[in-house]
């Protein structure tokens, strides 16, 4: 969700997670902490939702394989479904009744900037080479799944694997 809101535009669930800004507008946009899982997927994409409740053994996995577009198209499922069962949950411009955010995906240098820790980082830690400084003890397989190079096969894991990122972005 992105657009040049205030805070007072955003739901009071998503108010108190807010950055503290100084007055006036801000650019803002908001990323999802968890990548889309299998079952979100199916949720959004095929209307599916188990009766029982009963969940997959790879639902909590990632969904891969997905291009730009597919990636595109599920941002734009999902926006009509908040719109539709859930608007309050999207941020809407003060005293604009027909104007509302919506979701996307983020542009690279909007990537680059979340991954690296956002505004939770010094503004000089932005321009390093490492994404953000990791604590003594930690090492970059603490928070992001990755190909070794001595690996032959990259697996997925289960969302929310590994630590946060100084954001709050996890994996």
């Amino acid at each position: 969700v992105s657009g040049p809101f205030a805070p007072a535009d955003f739901p009071e669930a998503m108010r108190k997670n807010l950055p503290k800004p100084p007055t006036g507008h801000y650019y803002f946009y908001l990323m999802g902490k968890y990548e889309v899982t299998n079952f979100q997927w199916k949720a959004v994409m095929e209307g599916y939702c188990p009766s029982d409740g009963a969940l997959a053994a790879d639902d909590s996995m990632p969904k891969t394989g997905l291009s730009w577009f597919d990636a595109l198209e599920f941002s734009q499922k999902y926006t009509e479904w908040l719109l539709v069962n859930k608007p309050e949950a999207l941020p809407r411009f003060a005293g604009d009744g027909k104007n509302v955010g919506f979701l996307r995906l983020p542009t690279e240098p909007e990537w680059e900037y979340a991954a690296r820790g956002a505004q939770a980082v010094p503004r000089a830690s932005l321009r390093e080479s490492d994404f953000f400084p990791i604590p003594d003890g930690e090492n970059k397989a603490s928070y992001a799944v990755f190909r070794e190079e001595n690996r032959v096969q990259e697996t997925p894991l289960p969302i929310g694997s590994r630590l946060p990122n100084p954001a709050g972005l996890h994996d």
